[in-house]
C-alpha cells in the first residue's frame, strides 16, 4: 500500500460534555500541595496539682526519658470499672524540662498556699502600700501641674517596690496592670489645653523685660500685634439651664480662621484677615469675598500658611512705606510666621515659645472681646428670628457671619485695646521724673488683691521682704506663702510683688521701696468693694452682661441647648488641677511615711516599756486588739465552766 493510498481512520464525533457528580464533599481547609499538616496536638494548661502528679511519676520512673514521660501522659488510658477515663495531659518535652527546673519554686508555692493547687499560674497580688503610694504620687504631680504618662508610672512603681522592700517574686513584671490600676482609681487620659500652667514666672519677667526694651524704641501707635484664632460662626450656644434633661442639637463644626492686628493705643485696627476653605463661598452669590470688601484667602484646612502670611506682610510693608512709617510687629512663633521676605518698614519680633498666653496683647482680651461682640449679635439675631416664627433660629451663612464679626471688630474701643496691651506689661513703664530709680507698678490696686487677715498679711509681706533681701528662691517663697495662707493663697495675686523685685535687678533698696508701694496699694484694695477690683475692660464687662441677658432670653423661650449631664455635674470651669492636701514637700519619703501611717505599720524602732508596780494607775486607752483578746478569753472561760 502506497502512502497516498493510506487513509486515516475518521475520528468519532465528540458527545456532549457531562461532568461527573462529586460523591464526597471537598475539604476547604485541605492543603493545596501534597504536603500534609503536622499532627501536633495542642498542649494542655495544667494546674499546679497536675504538675505535682507529674513530678511524682518522674520520681517513680527514673529510667524513663522526658519524651517518654510526655508520651505517657498524652496517651489515653483505658476506661476503669466505673467507665471513666483519666483526662489526657498533653505537654511537650520542652515544657516538662522547664517545669522540672522550676520544681523548687512550685513546691514552695504549694506548701505556702494550699489553695494554689487548683491554679494554673501564680496570682501576684499588688501590695496595697505600693498602690496607695502610686496614687498619692499621681495626686502630688497633679498638684504641681505636671503630666504623668504610662512609662513614668511603671518606673515609679519599681521605685516604690524597692522602697517598700517588696520580694522579687511578688513584683509585677509585665505592664498590663496599668489599665486596671487606672480603672480602679477612676483615672483616664486628659488633654490639657492652654500654656499658662507650663510657664515659668521668672521666664515671663525676663520676656517682658526683653520686649519692653524693644517697644521703647517705637511710639504706641507704631507697636502692632498680630494673632490668628479659630472662628466657629455656625455653632449655637451650647450652655444653658433647664428644668429637665433635653435632647441636644447637632453642632455645626464649620471653622474658619480670623487674623487680628492692632496697635498699642487702639487708634489703628487693621482689617480682619479671613481664611476659609472655599474660594467662592455660595453665600456670596458667585462673587469672591474680596469683591465684597473682605481680606480673604482660602486653603483646604482654612488655616494660616507661610505663603498667605508672606503675602499679607508684603502688603502691610507697602502700606507703611507709602505712609513713611516704621512699625514694630509682635507675633508668636507659629511656623507659618517665619517667612523669607524681609520687610523694609516693619520690624518683626517673635515672642519666646510658650509665653504668649502672658505677653501677647491679642490673647489678653482683644480676641475674647471680638468673639463676645459676635456672640451678642448672634443671640440678638436668634431672638428676632424666634419672634417672627422662624424654626431654625440659629441658621446663618458665612457672608452674614463675616459681616457680623467685622462689625464687632469696628465696635471694639481703643480703651479696651489699650487696656489689654497694658495688662501684658510689655511696654515701658513711666518712672518718676524726680527719682530715676523709682519703680512704678502698673495699676497696683487692680493687680494686688490680697484677702488674708491683717496678721497674716503682715507675715506674708515679711516673706516677700525676706525673698528680696536673702538668697531665697522663688519656689521657696511661694511654698512659705502657701503654708501661711493655706486655701487663701492665690499664686497670681503675688505676681506683682515678685515682678517688682525682679525689676529691681538686685538693688535691695529699690526692691524694698517697690514692696512698700505694693503694701500701701494692697491695704487700699482690701478696703474697696469687689467691683472696684475687676480687671476686665469696661467694654468687655458690658458685652458679657448683655450676652448673659440674651442667653437668658433664649432660655426663657426654650430655644437654647441645655448643659449635658456630665457638664452639669462636672463643669469644666470648676476642674482645678490638684488639691493642696496632696502636695508633699518631702517628696517620695513623705509619701512613704504617710502610706505606712495609714496602713498601720510602725515607724522606727519599737518602744521599750518599763514595768510599773503601781497598779492603781488608770490606763489612758485600751487598744482594739486587747478588747478582742479579752472578749475571746471570757468566752473560752465560759465554755470551760459549762463543761
Amino acid at each position: 500500500m502506497t502512502p497516498s493510498q493510506a487513509t486515516r481512520k475518521p475520528r468519532p464525533r465528540p458527545g456532549p460534555y457531562k461532568p461527573r457528580k462529586k460523591t464526597t464533599k471537598s475539604n476547604p481547609n485541605a492543603p493545596k500541595t501534597s504536603a500534609q499538616p503536622s499532627k501536633r496536638h495542642q498542649c494542655s494548661n495544667l494546674t499546679l496539682h497536675d504538675w505535682l502528679t507529674v513530678f511524682a511519676f518522674v520520681d517513680e520512673h527514673p529510667d524513663m526519658t522526658q519524651q517518654q514521660i510526655a508520651d505517657h501522659f498524652a496517651a489515653p488510658t483505658p476506661a476503669g470499672k466505673d467507665g471513666n477515663t483519666t483526662p489526657v495531659s498533653i505537654f511537650s518535652q520542652e515544657t516538662l524540662s522547664r517545669k522540672l527546673k522550676m520544681r523548687p519554686t512550685l513546691m514552695a508555692r504549694a506548701n505556702k498556699t494550699p489553695n494554689a493547687l487548683s491554679s494554673k499560674r501564680p496570682h501576684v497580688v499588688t501590695p496595697p502600700d505600693v498602690e496607695m503610694a502610686l496614687f498619692l504620687w499621681i495626686k502630688h504631680m497633679e498638684e504641681k501641674g505636671e503630666h504623668v504618662s504610662g512609662p513614668m508610672l511603671i518606673a515609679k512603681r519599681k521605685k516604690f517596690e524597692e522602697d517598700f522592700n517588696v520580694p522579687e517574686a511578688e513584683r509585677l513584671q509585665s505592664e498590663t496592670w496599668v489599665s486596671s490600676f487606672c480603672s480602679n482609681y477612676k483615672m483616664k487620659e486628659y488633654k490639657c489645653h492652654g500654656e499658662a500652667r507650663s510657664v515659668d514666672h521668672a521666664a515671663v519677667m525676663e520676656e517682658r523685660k526683653r520686649v519692653q526694651a524693644i517697644t521703647a524704641l517705637y511710639e504706641p501707635k507704631d507697636r502692632f500685634n498680630f494673632d490668628e484664632t479659630g472662628f466657629f460662626p455656625f455653632c449655637p450656644p451650647e450652655r444653658g439651664l433647664a428644668t429637665k434633661q433635653m435632647s441636644g442639637k447637632k453642632k455645626d463644626k464649620f471653622r474658619i480662621s480670623v487674623g487680628v492686628a492692632c496697635n498699642a493705643d487702639g487708634t489703628e485696627k487693621l482689617p480682619l484677615f479671613f481664611i476659609g476653605k472655599s474660594k467662592k463661598p455660595k453665600a456670596f452669590n458667585g462673587k469672591t469675598p474680596e469683591q465684597k470688601g473682605f481680606y480673604y484667602r482660602n486653603n483646604k484646612k482654612a488655616w494660616m500658611t507661610k505663603e498667605i502670611f508672606e503675602e499679607w506682610i508684603k502688603q502691610l510693608d507697602i502700606k507703611m512705606r507709602r505712609s513713611n512709617r516704621e512699625i514694630l510687629l509682635l507675633i508668636d512663633g507659629f511656623s507659618a510666621h517665619y517667612v523669607d521676605y524681609e520687610p523694609r518698614n516693619i520690624r518683626i519680633e517673635f515672642f519666646s515659645p510658650n509665653l504668649t498666653s502672658h505677653v501677647q496683647p491679642c490673647d489678653a482680651g482683644i480676641i475674647r472681646c471680638l468673639k463676645a461682640h459676635y456672640r451678642r449679635a448672634f443671640c440678638e439675631r436668634a431672638i428676632k428670628l424666634d419672634e417672627v416664627g422662624e424654626s431654625d433660629i440659629y441658621k446663618i451663612n458665612i457672608h452674614e457671619a463675616m459681616l457680623m464679626i467685622r462689625d464687632g471688630w469696628d465696635n471694639i474701643s481703643s480703651e479696651t485695646i489699650e487696656h489689654c496691651w497694658t495688662h501684658t506689661r510689655i511696654q515701658p513703664t513711666v518712672s518718676s521724673e524726680n527719682d530715676p530709680h523709682t519703680t512704678t507698678v502698673d495699676n497696683p490696686i487692680t493687680t494686688v488683691q490680697l484677702r488674708p487677715s491683717s496678721s497674716e498679711s503682715a507675715q506674708s509681706w515679711d516673706i516677700i521682704r525676706e525673698f528680696a533681701t536673702t538668697p531665697m528662691t522663688m519656689p521657696e517663697a511661694q511654698d512659705k506663702l502657701r503654708k501661711l495662707l493655706g486655701e487663701g493663697y492665690r499664686e497670681e495675686e503675688w505676681i506683682p510683688a515678685f515682678d517688682a523685685i525682679f525689676h529691681a535687678e538686685g538693688d535691695v533698696d529699690r526692691a524694698l521701696d517697690a514692696i512698700d508701694q505694693l503694701v500701701n496699694a494692697s491695704n487700699k484694695a482690701q478696703s474697696q468693694t469687689p467691683a472696684q477690683l475687676v480687671q476686665k475692660p469696661k467694654q468687655l464687662q458690658e458685652l458679657e452682661k448683655e450676652l448673659l441677658e440674651h442667653v437668658g432670653e433664649l432660655q426663657a423661650r426654650r430655644r437654647m441647648v441645655p448643659l449635658t449631664l456630665e457638664e452639669m455635674l462636672n463643669p469644666v470651669e470648676e476642674r482645678q488641677v490638684g488639691e493642696s492636701e496632696y502636695r508633699f514637700e518631702g517628696g517620695d519619703d513623705e509619701i512613704i511615711r504617710i502610706v505606712k501611717e495609714k496602713l498601720g505599720e510602725p515607724l522606727g524602732a519599737a518602744m521599750e516599756v518599763e514595768d510599773s508596780d503601781d497598779e492603781d494607775e488608770e490606763q489612758e486607752a485600751v487598744s482594739k486588739a486587747e478588747v478582742i483578746k479579752l472578749s475571746w478569753s471570757d468566752t473560752f472561760e465560759g465554755f470551760g465552766s459549762q463543761r
